[in-house]
């Protein structure tokens, strides 16, 4: 159970935006009971539901690793992730127009 979950709207670390969707991304402090300090994690600001998915953004509650103890951490692990997905579908782009020319 959590004690509170606010956001750091006043931080001016960079964020890449979702990697999912696209939407902005925002920077969050989460303190649970259990826990001493609270963690920081970066959320997509999408609250709308995307096509079939009624609950929103995948991210909008990321996987416990996306949870860290600084806010800059945080950012790190979300725009490291941005970047990689981003690297993905970039490739995968490529394989497709390879493909469809028949180069390799």
């Amino acid at each position: 159970m959590s004690e509170f979950f606010r956001s750091c709207r006043d931080s001016d670390i960079a964020l890449a935006p979702c990697p999912i969707c696209g939407s902005a991304s925002e920077l969050w402090e989460l303190k649970r009971r259990q826990e001493a300090t609270a963690v920081k994690v970066v959320i997509c600001a999408n609250r709308e539901p995307l096509e079939d998915n009624d609950e929103g953004c995948l991210l909008l509650i990321p996987p416990e690793r996306f949870y860290r103890s600084t806010l800059q951490e945080a950012a790190d692990v979300w725009n490291d992730f941005a970047a990689a997905a981003e690297l993905s579908r970039k490739d995968k782009e490529l394989e497709k127009i390879a493909m469809m020319t028949g180069e390799k």
